[in-house]
């Protein structure tokens, strides 16, 4: 028993080492920095304040919609300034309404006066400065990932200056200044804005849907052909967003039921609430990815988002298939493991001790985790087979993802396992 349990060291050993050795670096370099290598030095100032104005725009169109909705017709509703929204013309005998509906859409406001029948609503101080550095946050995190694009070694990108509204920037080796400037600087905005017309040809067509005259909440904007080649098309979408950037926790490539590429997305709780609402009521509509302005791609809205989390998929360009790949087999890790526990709990009432349990469990659990990692290595093959490019990455990663994964799971935790009980000779087992 030790003897096998000692090749069984050796071999997860040998398998360590092979694994390390393939990732160490071919040879010891001491990186460059700016004075030896010459590069980019930028110190960028992040313009907090039209962050705040946008946001502040976008909420005062959500508050007139809202109000619309409820049958509350107001005068105006504007941003005054980046922390103030004003509201003008409540009927009087809908005013106690208006307010509860107001303090229920401008969460993040306080109501500073109603003189003269003007509601003033100004940005609490915490809620501005945490906007403030979450816009810094979120503009460095955009820089860092821009720059990915680049393949600079160790590059410099960190908070500066005692305001806390400036970004480092030290790229070590970058040629091409103007590129990069470029790159870093460009806006990068994101919208999911509802279409309610499109694609056409121009503007003329699109017009011709509303008599020739275009609604306050509706705007033009202009996108590439479906198809990817040929002029413009353009498409009516709706000016208010039902969801900002700053809604937006996390977002990662991943495919639907039928293995197209498809975009998932988790929303913060605000964002989650109005998104939900949006959602079931535009089942099955079209949905504009607008970045910078202009339309990226079109989804559908396959069914309403009530936890947060959802799927949207359209003519999106496929992600890494390898990056892909690497996060289903992370799934699929954990429910070998879970077997295996599982299976030892079983066996440890009936079985003569731990160490049987932990052996019976192993033996009798193994085929069941073969025979679901084989289906999964049969459609690998296929897809290495018959696919290419991407495809064919994505298949290779697959397959040593879940090789990886049996042998992790089966050998490397039953040598564990061995090496605890033969040393601590354990009588019970907590699992």
């Amino acid at each position: 028993m030790r003897k096998q349990l000692r090749w069984r060291v050796l071999a997860v050993a040998g398998v360590v080492a092979v694994a390390v050795a393939m990732l160490w670096p071919p040879a010891d370099t001491i990186p460059l920095g700016l004075d030896l290598r010459g590069g980019v030095h930028l110190v960028l100032r992040v313009q907090t304040d039209e962050g705040l104005q946008v946001e502040a725009e976008t909420e005062a169109r959500r508050l007139r919609e809202r109000a619309g909705l409820d049958g509350i017709a107001l005068g105006s509703v504007r941003a005054a300034a980046p922390t103030e929204i004003l509201v003008d013309g409540v009927p009087p005998d809908r005013d106690t309404e208006f307010r509860r509906l107001a303090d229920d859409q401008l969460a993040g406001y306080e109501r500073v006066s109603t003189a003269g029948g003007v509601h003033r609503y100004r940005l609490r101080p915490d809620v501005e400065q945490a906007r403030r550095d979450e816009t810094v946050r979120q503009a460095r995190l955009t820089i860092a990932r821009r720059i990915e694009a680049f393949g600079v070694t160790e590059p410099v990108i960190a908070r500066h200056g005692a305001a806390g509204n400036q970004i480092l920037v030290q790229l070590p080796g970058v040629a091409d200044v103007d590129g990069a400037k470029a790159v870093i600087r460009s806006t990068g905005v994101l919208e999911l804005n509802l279409i309610e017309a499109g694609p056409a040809a121009s503007r003329a067509h699109l017009l011709d849907t509303t008599r020739g005259v275009l609604p306050p909440a509706l705007e033009v904007v202009a996108g590439d052909a479906p198809a990817g080649d040929g002029p413009d098309v353009f498409y009516l979408v709706r000016r208010t967003a039902p969801i900002s950037g700053r809604d937006l926790r996390h977002a990662r490539p991943t495919v639907d039921e039928f293995n197209r590429p498809a975009i998932g997305f988790s929303l913060s709780r605000d964002g989650a609430r109005s998104f939900a609402a949006f959602t079931g009521a535009n089942v099955g509509r079209d949905l504009a990815i607008i970045l910078d302005g202009r339309v990226q791609s079109v989804a559908v809205i396959e069914e309403p988002i009530t936890g947060g989390e959802g799927r949207i998929h359209g003519a999106f360009t496929p992600q890494e298939a390898s990056d892909l790949a690497l996060i289903l087999t992370i799934g699929v890790g954990v429910d070998s493991n879970v077997l295996i526990f599982e299976r030892i709990k079983e066996e440890l009432p009936t079985a003569r001790g731990v160490r049987a349990a932990v052996a019976a469990a192993f033996d009798r659990v193994f085929l069941t985790i073969l025979d679901t990692h084989v289906t999964s290595l049969i459609a690998a093959a296929f897809l290495y087979q018959f696919g290419s490019g991407p495809i064919r990455g994505f298949a290779t990663t697959l397959f040593f993802g879940l090789v990886s994964n049996v042998f992790t799971a089966v050998f490397v935790s039953r040598t564990l396992f061995g090496l605890v009980l033969t040393r601590r000779r354990a009588a019970t087992l907590s699992i």
